[in-house]
């Protein structure tokens, strides 16, 4: 598969796949890309509240990838 086929995909069947074609590098790198632009849409203040919600954010990410 291209890498332009990947951007065609949830970022459901993105992980799926990359689970499935743990040798191929690119759909590893195109998850990486749509987690840094998501933590890029998402600025927390650097105030330990902004540093709790940040946590709380990623933690339900981490949840939610595993559902």
């Amino acid at each position: 598969m291209m890498q332009s086929d990947f951007s065609n995909m949830t970022d459901r069947e993105l992980k799926d796949y990359a689970l499935a074609h743990r040798e191929n590098d690119a759909v590893f790198e195109e998850l990486i890309k749509r987690v840094e632009m998501k933590a890029k849409s998402h600025s927390y203040p650097e105030t330990e509240e902004g540093l709790i919600a940040k946590e709380k954010a990623f933690m339900q990410s981490i949840s939610k990838s595993r559902a």
